[in-house]
């Protein structure tokens, strides 16, 4: 099973120091370049330790993977153009870097897109019948490590006690 994730979902897990859940529960994880810049780069750079958590991570078992797919482009030929610019506006609304992963998601045919951002689901959700990935948030994550015995209920727990208003649920 293959994973692309967007930042918060590795922000919220190396934080609650459950970032190995990911590696656990996926067979790979990718990350575009901006994720990267968001979550080590500039973490770092504001000396948040979960920056060097993942870090290690990218070094270890996260892959970290260059975007080359026009996902407009790539989405012309599958929805018709009324629907086509019905997506536009939902993805104008986020960040380059939320376009960006899943964009990533779609080229390498993501078995699950992890997003926390309520505004990037929804883009997400439009362009899913024409894709290959299932959407996680975080909480349905650290869900499947509980359910899976990767994690204690305590820790579980523990991390919806600390970020439950945060993350999301999307299964």
């Amino acid at each position: 099973m293959l994973a692309v994730s967007n930042s918060s979902p590795l922000i919220y897990l190396a934080k609650g120091k459950l970032l190995f859940c990911l590696k656990e529960v996926f067979e790979k994880v990718y990350i575009c370049e901006g994720v990267y810049q968001e979550t080590v780069v500039a973490g770092i750079a504001k000396g948040y330790e979960d920056a060097k958590v993942i870090e290690k991570a990218v070094k270890d078992w996260i892959e970290l993977r260059r975007v080359h797919l026009d996902l407009f482009a790539w989405l012309a030929s599958r929805v018709g153009e009324g629907r086509l610019e019905d997506i536009r506006k939902l993805f104008k609304r986020l960040s380059k870097v939320d376009v960006e992963t899943v964009t990533l998601a779609v080229e390498v045919g993501a078995d699950y897109l992890l997003l926390d951002d309520r505004a990037a689901i929804k883009a997400a959700r439009a362009i899913q019948e024409q894709t290959s990935f299932a959407l996680l948030g975080t909480g349905d994550v650290i869900e499947r490590a509980l359910e899976t015995h990767i994690i204690s209920k305590a820790e579980y727990v523990n991390f919806l006690k600390s970020f439950g208003e945060a993350i999301a649920w999307v299964e």
